[in-house]
């Protein structure tokens, strides 16, 4: 008998059905309960808006512009024309989304410079008086439309100039001035039993970097902020906020406003005919409203300027415009500006300036300091820069050298320096350019 040998063979598959042209393939079930691969839920998804559209129906934030016409290369496999479609980059997870606006990287200019400062040089405005060469002492300071809306430059821990001090004076005198104070504290050990209060405020002026807050009964109130002192004005019912309460030194209150003095080095209360002991030693007030318009005047302030700078020609100029018993109002910030201006070091003596130059830095000063007085912002330059890739206005630079150490100069693009001018036992912050300035440095 033969054998027949058992062959293994596989078990009959249904042979798959044919798809008709109309089937379709079924969508993939909801499953709000299983998120895609393997994250976390977040919960059942919202049904969609009835008026929501499909991915390729739903409009672009450029939806209604003008599009240019599209020059990208084409992809690979399409028709002629078909331009390659380029999605937008996200940002990845964490990080800040891209900043189209920001500048270059800063790499390889001096000291971590702005890289607009390697543009070419600054332009006059053309606010600037004509024919007058840029960055001297007849360069006028620009239109107050002009200026920009910047936070008011705080002097906490610097000489405050004599514009700040108006300005202080100026609030002062609005806040208290024409009003009875309910409440009045002085925390000096010396007049700590003063009682002021049911006293009225006639007027708060100030005299060079001096506050004088003339009081009902010909009483003065003087005081100086020096480095740190400030005065702030609060609201009714409102916080202080202007330091701890142990550096309250005056409390000056109405029922509109309330006046703290914090951090106040001097503080005096002086009969106003005795005025005189306290700021008789001090030079022309820059921002005296008694400032004649014609200088040339012999008994003018601006002469009386000139000729106490004049007094002691073998001193630097720097160390003379500082001393206010010359002139009253200038500080670190406006030294440095009026020297780069007047292209001399604030070490050279002031004997050897040009015979012009002592009433051309008078005048300019007294020019500078009234235009700030009413300006948040501090600034001395007529210079806007401009950025080569947006072709926009930016941020013009308010001060030529003051705050600038190994910044490139605005005029030869040389890094500005820094020294400290006098003895040593103040705080006196000059800066310079080497290549605009001439004189000895210090």
């Amino acid at each position: 008998m033969r054998r027949v040998a058992h062959l293994r063979t596989k078990p009959p598959t249904r042979p798959a059905p044919q798809r008709r042209p109309t089937d379709r393939p079924l969508p993939r079930p909801h499953r709000p309960d299983r998120p895609p691969h393997g994250r976390p839920s977040a919960g059942p998804r919202a049904p969609p808006h009835p008026d929501a559209t499909s991915p390729q129906q739903r409009p672009t934030p450029t939806a209604g512009l003008q599009a240019p016409p599209a020059r990208h290369p084409r992809s690979r496999g399409a028709p002629h024309g078909a331009a390659l479609r380029i999605p937008p980059q996200r940002p990845r997870s964490g990080s800040p989304p891209p900043r189209h606006d920001l500048p270059h990287s800063r790499r390889g200019t001096p000291g971590g410079a702005h890289p607009t400062a390697r543009l070419p040089g600054p332009r006059l405005s053309a606010l600037a008086p004509h024919n007058t060469p840029p960055h001297t002492l007849d360069a006028a300071p620009p239109h107050p439309e002009r200026t920009p809306a910047h936070p008011p430059l705080p002097h906490h821990g610097h000489m405050p100039e004599g514009d700040t001090v108006w300005h202080a004076a100026a609030r002062l005198h609005a806040a208290l001035a024409g009003r009875t104070l309910t409440h009045a504290d002085l925390r000096v050990p010396r007049f700590a039993t003063s009682d002021l209060t049911g006293r009225e405020v006639l007027d708060v002026t100030s005299n060079g970097k001096h506050l004088l807050t003339r009081i009902e009964g010909g009483l003065t109130l003087h005081s100086h902020l020096r480095m740190d002192g400030t005065w702030r004005i609060f609201a009714p019912g409102a916080p202080w906020r202007g330091g701890p309460e142990h550096q309250i030194r005056a409390v000056l209150q109405n029922t509109d406003a309330t006046a703290v003095g914090y951090r106040l080095p001097v503080l005096e209360l002086l009969p106003t005919a005795e005025e005189h002991t306290v700021i008789g030693h001090l030079g022309p007030d820059l921002l005296s409203p008694t400032w004649p318009d014609d200088p040339d005047a012999p008994d003018s302030l601006p002469a009386r300027a000139v000729r106490n700078l004049l007094a002691a020609p073998d001193r630097p100029l720097g160390e003379a415009l500082l001393d206010q018993r010359n002139l009253a109002g200038i500080g670190n910030v406006y030294k440095s500006e009026l020297c780069f201006l007047a292209r001399v070091t604030p070490w050279l003596p002031v004997g050897e300036l040009a015979p012009d130059v002592p009433a051309r830095l008078v005048a300019t000063a007294h020019r500078l300091l009234d235009f700030n007085k009413d300006h948040p912002d501090r600034r001395t330059t007529t210079v806007a820069r401009t950025s080569p890739a947006t072709r926009t206005v930016t941020s013009p630079e308010l001060l030529y050298v003051y705050g600038r150490r190994s910044r490139p100069c605005l005029r030869c693009r040389t890094p500005v320096r820094k020294a400290d001018q006098g003895d040593g036992s103040r705080d006196r912050p000059t800066y310079w350019c080497p290549k605009c300035q001439s004189g000895p440095t210090g």
